[in-house]
């Protein structure tokens, strides 16, 4: 936050020298650029904020407060929104100046992507909130232009800045559906009993005690069924004991799909009274790690091209 406000203070105070040789427009993709440095020198800013705030109370006044995630709620997201909506918009306008009547026509394809995959999106998931909507139009939105300018071949468009926005796309995706439609259940469940979780029936088939390297274990035996009692997978979480270090861990058991993970955590419990059960269901976390590993690819792609183009000129 620092560094980037200091770079825009010395570009504010040589920007009339630079403006007489390099006029951009607001509306240009030098423009696009400028508005989303700023806005994310101003996430940066708020989050540092509430992160150094409480430690700085504490510091002089002896006094413990704490910043939650409704402040980050109330002030981070919604600077991140106009951010997401320019970066959608941002690498399909024109260098130096965009004319205003052009932005639509060139805008509308992602704007037809975007409303075709969110509505197919929300038939399959069928879970609708406002800020889940908000989140996931924005995601596809900025992964809809991206992948039609990817298609288009353009040599003014840069493949490595393309590939990240994508990223951040699905990042917001994965981000947006592991946050708001997230389950979770605790239950008590005896063998051959059963609990439900979204579209899922867990059959707690048996346990059995286990013996490890340097622990001993008692493992649980779950068999998972979708809506049409198909089984979907066999989830053996654990309850380990490691003698040498006195010890108790759990070993949670967990089944990933593009669609969502299930993880099952077992608790205490007996033969008599049943174990503690945790359920939780959180969809498209897979996503967050798909993004993230997208956006390091348009990273190395975008300083492999630089590197290029300085051997050319070189």
């Amino acid at each position: 936050a620092l560094l980037g406000g200091y770079s825009l203070i010395l570009f504010g105070k040589k920007s009339k020298k630079y403006f007489d040789t390099n006029y951009f427009a607001l509306f240009s993709k030098e423009g696009s650029i400028l508005i989303n440095n700023i806005l994310m020198i101003i996430i940066c800013a708020t989050v540092f904020l509430g992160t150094i705030y409480p430690l700085l109370i504490e510091a002089f006044t002896n006094n413990k407060i704490s910043v939650g995630e409704p402040y980050f709620n109330s002030t981070a997201v919604p600077i991140m929104l106009p951010a997401i909506l320019v970066m959608g918009v941002g690498p399909i306008l024109a260098w130096n100046k965009e004319e205003k009547s052009k932005i639509f026509k060139k805008i509308f394809p992602g704007i037809i992507l975007t409303g075709i995959i969110s509505v197919l999106f929300f038939s399959i998931y069928g879970s609708y909130s406002f800020i889940g909507i908000a989140g996931i139009i924005l995601a596809f939105w900025i992964i809809s232009n991206n992948i039609i300018l990817l298609f288009k071949k353009n040599k003014n468009f840069s493949s490595g800045m393309l590939i990240a926005h994508l990223g951040i796309g699905l990042l917001i995706l994965g981000i947006t559906g592991s946050s708001i439609w997230q389950e979770e259940k605790i239950t008590r469940l005896q063998i051959n009993t059963s609990a439900q979780i979204n579209k899922y029936n867990i059959i707690f088939k048996e346990i059995n005690e286990v013996k490890g390297p340097n622990y001993v274990a008692i493992k649980g035996n779950f068999t998972v069924y979708d809506e049409k009692e198909n089984i979907i997978t066999k989830l053996e979480p654990e309850n380990r004991y490691y003698p040498i270090t006195n010890i108790f861990t759990t070993e949670a058991s967990i089944h990933t799909n593009l669609a969502r993970d299930l993880y099952l955590v077992l608790g205490e419990g007996n033969l008599n009274k049943g174990w503690v059960v945790k359920i939780y269901y959180n969809p498209l976390v897979i996503w967050i790690w798909i993004g993230a590993l997208i956006i390091f690819i348009g990273g190395i792609v975008s300083i492999n091209n630089n590197l290029r183009k300085i051997k050319i000129l070189s």
